[in-house]
């Protein structure tokens, strides 16, 4: 497919971005913009990516066939798991979602387009616009820089979107949707798509110095570049990395049966090839002593089978030959494990598409990815609480199979391990509507809340 190589406040070009010059002139032009475009109706910015949802929905649509047809050819994942994160793109865009999203997070929806009172507050809010704001994205999940975009123009800013320059095109095809959709071309006026080569310090230095918040979704190395070359005036949130387990106990085990605990597992551990920030890598299972053995048994005999259905509804996708070395090792550690009776593994083998591997070390375990997933047992949640204490800073998730009261007694003891988010075995890579995103609410994060003193008496 033959696609432009940036899009620029509306413009589509095949120009590289070469110069610190290049970037003088599209941060110039964004500017320009700010004003203008923190006038406009919220409710109209939100119909049109309404609109442009319903684009992606349809499958017979232009945009639908051009990304479908772009992300395979450019992404690693197999075509049910794109078709599947297709999906998701109308889920992001739905206007009484995102009316949701700002209510929930932002408490005063209103502050947005208008000055208005705050109960018991001697004064008025508003929530402006950061003004200029650039996304750096990752390229773990493609979906993910979609959505940054989208948090970006419904606060009214103006959004510069730096994307991998090799890999898929699915923002610049988004791009073209709205600007279709976009009658009055103020949406589409309000955001730019770049590719540059990573690494470019005289053009990431210079994009630094002339935007108001840097959103860096992505690896260490990015969070901490940008951190490092941004004004003291420019604010950085960096999101990333980060690696999430679970915790099942055994009563819920014997409620809920193996077959169910197996499936969601593997759902958490599945999805997106475990690539993302919220997949599962490890699960520790709360369980007696006496009883330890049967369960884990019993647990890796349903995975086995589960896994092998996730593989035919969703097959894990394309994996590169340092992927393939990484799977091996983990396998052949385990069989060394088994052999000196300190663990057990199951896999596909002699394919790499699952791997479920049972170590009788309780420490916590990054998952070299692609479906790796590590058991563990333990007698209670604070032997977890120190196992996992080590990556303090680096925990996002946490899967929970349990009933309420064990979940809320979870979450207030594994507050100091700078996890952000507890949810349900299962769900771990689905989210909902109003979580806060690793202890931030986005929406929050990209305004600026203003204050008028004192009411007229």
């Amino acid at each position: 497919m033959n696609m432009f190589k940036n899009y620029i406040f509306g413009e589509e070009s095949n120009s590289e971005i070469n110069s610190v010059s290049d970037i003088k002139k599209i941060t110039g032009n964004a500017i320009a913009l700010k004003e203008d475009f923190y006038k406009q109706d919220k409710d109209y910015i939100l119909n049109v990516l309404d609109d442009a949802g319903k684009l992606f929905s349809n499958k017979k649509s232009i945009y639908y066939k051009m990304a479908y047809e772009d992300l395979v050819e450019n992404v690693k994942f197999s075509v049910p798991m794109i078709e599947r994160t297709l999906d998701m793109v109308q889920e992001i865009l739905n206007k009484r979602e995102l009316n949701k999203r700002i209510s929930l997070e932002t408490v005063f929806p209103y502050a947005i387009d208008n000055v208005m009172e705050r109960h018991s507050y001697d004064g008025y809010i508003r929530a402006y616009p950061k003004g200029i704001v650039l996304h750096i994205g990752a390229g773990n999940v493609f979906i993910g820089i979609l959505d940054s975009l989208v948090m970006g123009l419904v606060t009214k800013n103006i959004n510069i979107v730096k994307v991998s320059s090799e890999g898929s095109n699915f923002m610049n095809i988004f791009a073209m949707a709205v600007k279709e959709v976009d009658k009055k071309a103020i949406l589409s006026r309000s955001f730019s798509i770049l590719h540059w080569k990573g690494g470019r310090k005289e053009i990431e230095e210079e994009i630094s110095k002339n935007v108001d918040l840097i959103m860096v979704w992505g690896g260490y190395d990015a969070v901490d570049s940008y951190r490092k070359i941004a004004p003291v005036s420019v604010d950085v949130e960096g999101f990333g990395p980060k690696t999430s387990f679970g915790i099942v106990f055994e009563d819920y085990i014997e409620r809920e049966g193996y077959e169910s605990i197996a499936k969601k597992v593997v759902r958490d551990a599945g999805m997106w090839d475990q690539g993302a920030c919220s997949s599962m890598h490890d699960l520790y299972v709360i369980c007696s002593k006496k009883n330890e053995k049967n369960i884990i048994k019993k647990l890796m005999e349903n995975m086995g089978e589960e896994f092998k259905k996730f593989e035919k509804e969703l097959p894990r996708g394309k994996i590169s030959d340092d992927e393939k070395v990484e799977i091996t090792k983990a396998r052949e550690l385990a069989r060394i494990d088994m052999a000196l009776d300190k663990g057990f593994v199951i896999s596909d083998f002699p394919d790499s598409s699952f791997t479920v591997i049972y170590e009788k070390d309780r420490s916590y375990k990054l998952s070299p990815l692609n479906r790796v997933l590590y058991i563990k047992t333990a007698g209670d949640i604070y032997e977890v609480k120190k196992n996992v204490m080590e990556y303090k800073g680096y925990l996002q998730s946490v899967g929970i199979g349990a009933d309420i009261i064990k979940r809320k007694k979870i979450i207030n003891e594994f507050y100091q391990t700078a996890a952000t988010r507890f949810c349900e075995l299962g769900s771990m890579t689905e989210g909902k509507n109003g979580s806060p995103h690793d202890g931030r609410f986005v929406i929050s994060r990209l305004s600026n809340w203003v204050c008028l003193e004192g009411k007229n008496s």
